[in-house]
């Protein structure tokens, strides 16, 4: 890239920043992540950009590939400032989300689990209910029957 080049991505990072500033006046989540990210294409190195879009990406119905994200930015917000308040809350409250997120998953998809292993086990009169686990005092554990 020309070096004369330069100055005119570091001014358009800028534009797409502020532009992005605005659409988060108007609540467009979706259009601030958009053109936060055009400006760090542009320039890596804009920290207020990926401030910008660490809070929009950690907004609230945030999914947990957009929290990774957000931790991401946050560590690369605190290499470069390590007193700022934003990412600084964003490290300390987003882990705890994204457990919150992976629990929610776990337990819906166990939720499915059992109700194909009902379907299943209702056509011999059984349902998953009568089976339980007891973990063994070596570490395994023994399925019991229970009627």
């Amino acid at each position: 890239m020309p070096a004369d080049c330069v100055p005119l991505q570091k001014d358009r990072a800028v534009l797409f920043h502020n532009r992005a500033v605005c659409y988060h006046c108007l609540d467009q989540t979706d259009a601030v992540i958009a053109d936060a990210t055009a400006a760090l294409q542009l320039d890596p190195t804009y920290t207020r950009a990926r401030a910008q879009r660490m809070n929009a990406l950690a907004g609230p119905g945030a999914t947990p590939p957009q929290l990774q994200t957000a931790l991401a930015d946050a560590a690369a917000v605190l290499a470069v400032d390590a007193n700022h308040a934003a990412a600084r809350h964003v490290q300390q409250t987003v882990p705890e989300r994204l457990k919150r997120h992976e629990q929610e998953e776990r337990d819906r998809m166990l939720g499915e689990l059992k109700g194909l292993g009902n379907r299943i086990l209702g056509q011999f009169g059984l349902s998953t209910d009568h089976f339980k686990f007891v973990e063994q005092p070596g570490g395994g554990y023994a399925l019991n029957l229970q009627r």
